[in-house]
Order: structure tokens, then sequence, then C-alpha cells
């Protein structure tokens, strides 16, 4: 990914807190020359050092070298609402790629434990495992996946390359509509943005 240096998510924590609160995730892989994509939900194991889901069964050759996008909040930017006058739209965001190693899980009960862990994770004390009838039987339609992390690289354009006022003025504008109020949060906490 490029990064110019003002967009540089140097902040650790604030690339960790992206990752496990944008979990819904791109996973992309290169297999016998073809591009390999899937979309699913990751959850980060810290103390292991790895992501771990689930995928259907067709997944099983994602074994291997992966780089897995994860994508926080994002808006269009108008130049309408900037102070400085002249300048273009563009498009502010934050995304996570996590280049790491895929190792397949294949065993049942290992993949009965990543199911029970992800439902748990999304449905607090609503809804459990234990409520699926013959989940034996739907086990081996799907494989687990655990990955390895081995770099994370972070792009938070927030709008840092502009002026404190055009900042504040793409921020507030953000805020103000629903679609904008996450980007708008993310450049008040990582770009310094003060709404009005």
């Amino acid at each position: 990914m490029y990064i110019q240096p003002a967009f540089q998510a140097r902040d650790q924590l604030a690339v960790e807190e992206l990752v496990e609160s944008h979990p819904f995730a791109t996973l992309f892989a290169m297999r016998d020359g073809q591009p390999q994509v899937w979309h699913l939900p990751l959850l980060r194991d810290a103390a292991a050092g790895k992501l771990v889901g689930h995928l259907p069964r067709a997944a099983a050759a994602l074994a291997g070298e992966v780089t897995v996008v994860f994508h926080g909040p994002h808006a269009y930017v108008s130049p309408t609402w900037y102070v400085t006058p002249g300048l273009v739209p563009t498009w502010n965001y934050a995304a996570a790629h996590v280049q790491g190693v895929a190792r397949i899980i294949d065993d049942n009960e290992a993949k009965a434990a990543i199911l029970a862990d992800i439902s748990r994770h999304f449905e607090a004390e609503r809804w459990s495992m234990e409520l699926v009838e013959g989940l034996p039987r739907l086990l081996p339609m799907i494989i687990g996946i655990e990955i390895d992390i081995v770099a994370v690289e972070a792009k938070f354009k927030l709008s840092q390359n502009r002026s404190a006022a055009d900042i504040d003025a793409v921020a507030s504008a953000l805020a103000a509509s629903a679609a904008g109020a996450a980007t708008a949060d993310y450049m008040v906490r990582h770009a310094g943005a003060r709404i009005e």
C-alpha cells in the first residue's frame, strides 16, 4: 500500500483497534497464478499473534502467504467543505493491511471452537453454537483458518495534509451526516480535528 508520510498510522494501539472494531475483512492470496479473494470476519488473537476465522471448504487451498485488508470508516470529502479555496474532492479513510501465513484447520473440534468464539464475539449472551442442530453434519462443509501475523501497515488518510482549519471544517461536515460520523470521529481521534 502506498502511504504518504502524513497518512502513516504510527499508533500501534490505534491500528489494533481498527482491526478489532472492523473485523469484516478481505483476504487476498495468489494460488497457482490465480488471485483468490474472500470476504469474511476475522478475529484478532493478540496473545497468539494471529487472525482466526472460517470459510467454505472451497477455500482449502488458501494455506500459505496471504494479505488481509481491514477497512475502517471512510467517506467522501467535498471541496466545498474546505476553508481553503481551489481544492479537489477526495476520500478520507482508515485501512490496515495484514501480511501473514494462513494455516487451514480441518479438525471438527477445532472448527467448532472457532465458530463458538466468533458467535460469542458478536452475539454476547443472546445465542450460542449449542443451539445449532446437526452441527457435526455441518462442520465438514467449512474449514477453519488461522493466519499468523507477519507484518501490519496502516493508512489513516484523514486530511492531515491540510490546514488545521480545513481538517476541522471537513470533520464538522462529516459529523453532520450519518454516513460520515464514524470518519469524523476518526479525524478527531487521529488527526486532531475539532468539530464545531
